[in-house]
């Protein structure tokens, strides 16, 4: 005889409950679940027609203002092609500006020779060298473009007994030394013959560019030091002031005028 054994309660509890329906499942099969699902559907054929009518919008301003837009992109491009060509000339005026450079070498005193370089593009036309001579209560100018210093008989050109001329570019001329400058001053006053109070000497380098169609200059002044009776010259600024526009033209020219008269 074979007994017959039932099921815990517990046991009969946990099968009710997985054979139970979710509450979603339950849901599925009620009105409210299909109003749901409707809902669901209009949204999305709601959204689709709404992105369609956007896209249809814009294409339609698009078409009914394609001249002013037109009209507006012809003239960005424009205007960036004009902007363009400015900056391809302002670089094209920057090549060929000539640049000028005054520096001393080969010693400290007044045997330091002044040099003249030409660091710009073209070649340049020297045209006169001014020096003036700064002391404590005034300041005197003279032109000393020409080597006073050197006899007619020393010179193999008589080209050799000025600064005048042509300098290409990349290329250094020697003006002469501080105490060539000085003494090309000598003659015109007696009371500026007295160096020793010198405070500074500034020089000038007037050139003409361009084909020789502008005049153009370049300043460096030259501090003075006194050490054992010996005059030292140090520049004031390691870079040369460059001396452009239609002011330093007249007074190049002035001065030019004036030389050539006396």
């Amino acid at each position: 005889m074979v007994a017959k054994i039932s099921a815990p309660k517990i046991w009969q509890h946990v099968t009710q409950e997985q054979d139970a329906p979710s509450p979603v499942h339950a849901m599925r099969g009620s009105g409210w679940w299909v109003f749901h699902r409707r809902c669901q559907g209009q949204h999305q054929d709601c959204k689709r027609n709404h992105e369609g009518f956007h896209a249809v919008t814009v294409w339609n301003w698009i078409q009914q203002n394609a001249d002013g837009a037109n009209v507006l992109l012809n003239g960005l491009m424009v205007l960036v092609w004009v902007i363009y060509l400015q900056l391809l000339l302002v670089s094209f005026a920057r090549q060929r500006r000539s640049v000028l450079h005054l520096d001393l070498g080969v010693a400290t005193d007044e045997n330091a020779r002044c040099i003249l370089t030409n660091m710009g593009s073209e070649p340049i036309y020297i045209a006169a060298i001014v020096v003036e001579l700064c002391y404590s209560s005034a300041t005197h100018s003279f032109i000393v473009t020409d080597r006073k210093e050197m006899p007619v008989e020393e010179a193999n050109r008589p080209l050799e007994r000025t600064t005048k001329g042509p300098l290409g570019s990349g290329e250094a001329l020697d003006i002469g030394s501080f105490n060539d400058l000085t003494d090309r001053t000598r003659g015109s006053d007696a009371q500026v013959n007295v160096l020793d109070d010198l405070v500074s000497v500034a020089v000038t380098a007037i050139a003409a560019s361009n084909q020789a169609q502008k005049l153009v200059g370049a300043y460096k002044r030259f501090n003075i030091s006194r050490c054992q009776q010996i005059r030292r010259f140090r520049a004031d600024s390691v870079t040369t002031r460059q001396l452009r526009g239609p002011l330093n033209r007249r007074r190049f020219e002035a001065l030019l005028t004036e030389l050539d008269t006396q």
